[in-house]
This record gives C-alpha cells, structure tokens and sequence, in this order.
C-alpha cells in the first residue's frame, strides 16, 4: 500500500509490515516500533536523496517486515563511484541520528528528564545497529555494496557481485549460528538474529542469480538506440525471452546491425543479434528462447 511520496518517489508500506505495527501498537511497544520505522525511512531517504544528486532515477521505495529497499533505476551498479555514494549514504545518515541521538540523551541528563533520557538513548541504539549492520561488507548490505564498487574496478562487475553476493550467505551463516547459539543457552528464540539472517540471505541469493546478467546490462547501457560502430548503425532493442522469434525478425526490417537484449522477467539474460537469430529461426526456433538456446549464447554469459 502506498504510504507517502518523498521528493516525487512514492513510498510503499508492506501489509504484514503495517499488521506487524498494529499488532506491536496493541502489545504497548508502539513507541519503540515507531523509532525503528522511522529511523528506516529515513535511512532509505538518504539513500534516495543521494541517488537524485548522482542523476540516478529511484523508482520507489518499499518498508517491508525484514528491512526497507529503495528501488533505483537499473545500471547504477555499472558506475562504481556512484554505487559506493549511494550506499553510504544510508549509514552515514543513521550515524548522523546516532549523534544526534547521543547528544540529546546528555542535553536531557542534565536537566534530569529521564523519560527524554530514554527515549534518546533508544533511538542512539537503534540508530547504531542499523548503521553497523548495513557497513557490514556483505550484499545485499550496504557495506556489500562498496565491497562491490571497489572490487569490481579490478575484478569486473559479474565477478565482484559474486564475491560480495557469496560473503552475504556467510554472514546469513553466522547470524543464525549466533541466534542458535543464544536461542540454547537462553532458552528463548533468538527472532532479530533469524530476522536479520533471512533478510540477508534472500537479498544475498537474489544478487547471486543477477550476477550473469550484469556483465550484459552493462553492455546494454554503455549504448541505447541507435548508435554508430565505425559507419553501421547499431540499433539495441529489448525483447522478452517469451517473445515469438519469427515476431521478432519480422521487425527488424531498417538496415544495420542489431542487439537484441533478452530480457526474462525484466532481467537481462542474452544478447542475440539479427543474423544469429535468423539463424536459430532456419533451425526451427520457435520463441526467443529457443534461440538462445540454439546459440549457446546464455552458456557463455553464465561462464
């Protein structure tokens, strides 16, 4: 459900996440309920407010039960300066309300208001973990997205993701091994330490299966359009990887050179040009899957 709109972006509150609030509103811990919420809205606003200085559009931003997302348009991650700016932006505002929070909690002591002193030292808290779990260097964290930005100068992008994607199934790892522990020695579920692991683990897998497309979405957005290779036009077009391939070749009918960037579910997967695709058609291809199929394209792409 859409919650608000902050600087053109629209916000989006899961409703297990808005259940979680009434449910925590009725057991009394509103109060500590809305310092997390608002502390990740503000968090993911940093983040929003970075990507719009860097010229990267964010498309929205969801609050769900395990963490907050702010959704940027797709390519970001293929200019290294940008993704590490925009990851730590994050971490520097929740550091920023730390501070701030710190500060507060001596102002209040001094004049001995104790339930300001409180209230203070609660958001200090909550404010510290959430920047010292997001600097942790492990995708899908923001911290992983650094480790990222600075491996993939040296290592390519594909390959820098799986790093970062694989340090995030080990820290899943031993966030629940943690949570095992305290859970046995203190007779009682350890949910932050599980919670924590299962978000990083579905955010650490989802950057692991994205990995072989990047290599190609970076070479989808070095161009868009029509482009010039030496004197043949280079026309870049995307097609679903359901599409009807005899559908396809028939409207391709401009002169030049054609990349046809696959896409499955909104995800780049291949790359096909014009002639490998008539190609694939001659040997009975049906959709463009089985073209990419017949060219072995997606093989080399995984590799």
């Amino acid at each position: 459900m859409k919650l608000c709109e902050i600087r053109g972006v629209s916000c989006h509150l899961h409703p297990v996440l808005a259940l979680f609030l009434l449910t925590g509103f009725l057991a009394g811990q509103g109060e500590l309920l809305l310092t997390a919420f608002f502390s990740l809205l503000l968090h993911e606003t940093a983040h929003t407010w970075a990507a719009s200085l860097r010229g990267v559009r964010v498309v929205r931003m969801d609050l769900s039960p395990v963490g907050a997302l702010a959704q940027l348009d797709p390519g970001f991650e293929t200019r290294p300066g940008d993704e590490a700016v925009i990851a730590l932006a994050g971490p520097a505002a929740s550091g920023f309300l730390w501070l701030t929070a710190l500060a507060a909690c001596q102002l209040c002591g001094r004049f001995a208001f104790q339930e300001g002193v409180r209230t203070a030292q609660r958001w200090a808290d909550l404010n510290f973990g959430l920047m010292a779990f997001n600097l942790m260097p492990a995708l899908p964290l923001d911290g992983g997205r650094v480790v990222r930005a600075w491996l993939s100068r040296r290592f390519g992008l594909r390959r820098a993701t799986i790093l970062a994607g694989t340090l995030g199934l080990l820290l899943c790892a031993a966030l629940l091994a943690v949570g095992l522990g305290v859970t046995v020695c203190r007779q009682r579920f350890a949910l932050p330490y599980a919670a924590a692991g299962a978000s990083v683990a579905l955010g650490a897998a989802s950057c692991l299966r994205q990995s072989a497309a990047l290599g190609v979405r970076a070479q989808l957005l070095r161009g868009a359009g029509v482009g010039l290779d030496g004197a043949v036009a280079v026309r870049r077009l995307a097609v679903d990887l359901r599409a009807g391939a005899a559908h396809v070749l028939g409207g391709l009918w401009q002169p030049g050179y054609y990349e046809l960037v696959v896409l499955d579910r909104g995800v780049p997967v291949a790359v096909l040009s014009r002639d490998s695709l008539a190609g694939a058609l001659s040997q009975g291809a049906r959709t463009i899957a089985d073209a990419v199929r017949m060219t072995g394209v997606a093989a080399r792409l995984k590799r």
